[in-house]
């Protein structure tokens, strides 16, 4: 992600370490990990992302349970800590005055290195129970692609949030603005209401209460 204050250094660094670290190792203990206990007692049981499970037992890591592991299984989970890390980080820019190109930066850096762990873990996990005890027997799947989708995500995902973050700095600016000049026209009609009040209890003559009025709109 480009376009980044460079006078401008992020100040949640490591709020963000912080977040991106768990989530990544949430992802890899329930979701990854799981996989390699099921095979090795023969019998795999865990939840894809909209709670439905993948269940099976006595089979080898091939075919179709294998289609399922690489197949739109991860991705769900890294979309949806993306989505929200961005909308919190964003919140917390808006709620700051935080400079939210920067900050998203480096949440962008954060993430794409969670999606690196994250196949990576999935790959080795491959390897693993592909190998059926040996891995070195096979090799290693190649994850360039799927890193590269998570990271055309990623960054269209920041560009929206930025142009949402842009409008709604607009309104606030526009309330603020506003709320200015609603309270010039009370504290001005609350004069003008005051010299009439006070001209008719003092029976100040009217020709002199309209040339004060006068005076004081001409201001």
């Amino acid at each position: 992600m480009n376009g980044s204050n460079s006078k401008y250094r992020s100040i949640l660094i490591p709020k963000i370490k912080k977040l991106t670290k768990k989530e990544e190792g949430q992802i890899i203990k329930n979701q990854i990990t799981p996989w390699l206990t099921g095979f090795a007692a023969g019998k795999l049981k865990v939840k894809k992302f909209d709670k439905t499970l993948i269940k099976c037992s006595g089979i080898l890591f091939s075919g179709s349970i294998r289609s399922l592991f690489w197949n739109n299984y991860i991705e769900p989970f890294l979309e949806d800590v993306t989505d929200r890390l961005i909308k919190k980080i964003a919140e917390e820019c808006l709620a700051n005055n935080l400079e939210i190109k920067t900050e998203l930066h480096e949440l962008s850096k954060n993430l794409q290195g969670m999606y690196k762990n994250v196949y990576e873990a999935m790959s080795r996990t491959d390897q693993k129970l592909r190998g059926n005890g040996f891995p070195n027997s096979v090799p290693k799947r190649d994850i360039t692609n799927e890193i590269a989708n998570m990271d055309t995500y990623l960054q269209q995902q920041i560009t929206m949030e930025i142009a949402k973050y842009n409008e709604r700095k607009k309104l606030d600016n526009l309330k603020q603005k506003y709320s200015v000049k609603n309270l010039w026209s009370i504290t001005l009609w609350s004069t003008v209401i005051g010299a009439i009040i006070s001209a008719v209890i003092t029976l100040i003559p009217w020709q002199q209460l309209f040339e004060t009025l006068q005076s004081f709109f001409t201001f």
